[in-house]
């Protein structure tokens, strides 16, 4: 069977530092009672030998990718109206969104620790990633305008010390653009054990009204098509504005039953 809904203590909710969680089902996620947040309840992974790239590979993704950026991007800049300035792509993988971001006009440059796609993106794209995690030590504060972090959020247990390090960096007037998984939405391939995580709209727009930022758009189908329609995309400034109304948080929003994550597991391939 698949197991019921039990309440039980758990590590602190990574968005309102509840302790009192409900497990899902047999799967090893438990679910915050108090906001809804939900966070994996056994450690990830230990780290895997990484597979090395070849050119093909590297082209082949990128040739995938590239439609489904300029989307993703074109959405962004519509809603957004920024013009373009400097922006950060955190998790750059490929370089794909920054090969976009740059032939919109703006000066990008990436962070990601896989440096398997760093020569590939600097010959291929011409684009400039760096090893170094994006941290306060490695970032000026006041210095970008946008950044941008593509499934992301949800490989971080604890994701404070990066957004408010996200927040430090913007200008006044920049902006945060995310996307991520969205749980009442999830399928098999977002239960990943990399995944330590999940949200639903409600509560990422709590996590990022907490850390500081001012959400203006959240959509629960993100730019992209059919690859990215089960992900939440999301649009924040780092100030908010005097007159601005403040997300409205419903708890309830956020919750979500067992069959939703039940039904992610009955598509499990046999």
């Amino acid at each position: 069977g698949w197991g019921h809904e039990s309440a039980m203590m758990m590590p602190a909710c990574p968005i309102c530092y509840g302790t009192s969680a409900t497990r899902l089902g047999v799967f090893p996620y438990v679910q915050c009672k108090t906001c809804g947040g939900v966070q994996r309840s056994t450690p990830g992974p230990p780290p895997q030998t990484l597979i090395p790239l070849t050119l093909g590979s590297y082209r082949g993704d990128v040739a995938l990718k590239r439609p489904i950026n300029r989307e993703r991007i074109a959405w962004l800049l519509r809603l957004s109206h920024l013009r373009p300035g400097t922006v950060a792509d955190i998790g750059s993988k490929d370089g794909s969104v920054l090969e976009v971001l740059r032939a919109a006009g703006w000066n990008a440059f990436g962070y990601d620790p896989d440096t398997r796609f760093h020569p590939f993106a600097a010959r291929e794209l011409g684009v400039r990633i760096s090893a170094d995690l994006f941290t306060a030590e490695t970032t000026s504060p006041n210095s970008l305008d946008l950044v941008t972090a593509f499934h992301v959020i949800e490989h971080m247990r604890d994701p404070w010390p990066w957004l408010t390090a996200i927040h430090r960096a913007l200008r006044p007037d920049g902006m945060l653009y995310i996307e991520t998984p969205n749980l009442h939405t999830i399928q098999l391939r977002q239960l990943q054990p990399e995944h330590v995580v999940l949200y639903t709209a409600a509560s990422l727009a709590q996590m990022l009204t907490n850390a500081g930022f001012a959400i203006q758009h959240l959509s629960a189908y993100a730019p992209g098509g059919n690859r990215t329609y089960d992900q939440l995309a999301l649009i924040a400034t780092r100030d908010r504005a005097p007159t601005s109304r403040s997300w409205q948080f419903d708890p309830a929003d956020a919750m979500v039953s067992v069959a939703v994550v039940r039904a992610a597991g009955e598509r499990t391939p046999t």
